[in-house]
């Protein structure tokens, strides 16, 4: 995993909300080797992966951390959110340890992601099975 640094986070508003952005483009983080020991999760209706720390995904964690402090600094500075307010995407769970929490985005009953096999085929992201390893490329706005 690169090097990523939260000062050259730049945060626009908008009608709607915050947009995010990292050296004009979308902010994209890379991981190898990450393993997801729940698969594909629905929640109300939502589909999540948890990603569990481990030596693979330390450098992830650590990026999404400083990315989530960044934008609680911003937050703050502009006085929109307190920190108590802030929910991070990385959570505790006593049995297993610490999980980052990727939402799979799905707009109108359509994912929007690209999920390959190791030979680069297209598979449905139904295939994501418990305990899975995974090559992941993160976009967050």
């Amino acid at each position: 995993m690169t090097e990523f640094n939260c000062e050259q986070i730049k945060y626009t508003f908008n009608s709607k909300c915050i947009d995010l952005s990292y050296n004009s483009s979308k902010i994209s983080l890379q991981a190898k080797g990450i393993n997801v020991p729940f698969g594909l999760e629905k929640n109300f209706n939502n589909y999540l992966l948890k990603i569990i720390l481990n030596q693979e995904s330390k450098g992830l964690f650590e990026t999404i951390k400083r990315l989530e402090e960044s934008n609680i600094d911003f937050l703050n500075k502009h006085n929109l959110l307190s920190n108590s307010d802030y929910k991070s995407q990385i959570i505790q769970k006593s049995n297993y340890g610490e999980f980052l929490v990727v939402k799979i985005p799905l707009i109108k009953n359509q994912f929007m992601v690209d999920i390959t096999d190791k030979d680069s085929n297209i598979i449905d992201v139904f295939k994501i099975q418990k305990k899975q390893i995974m090559d992941i490329h993160l976009e967050m706005n």
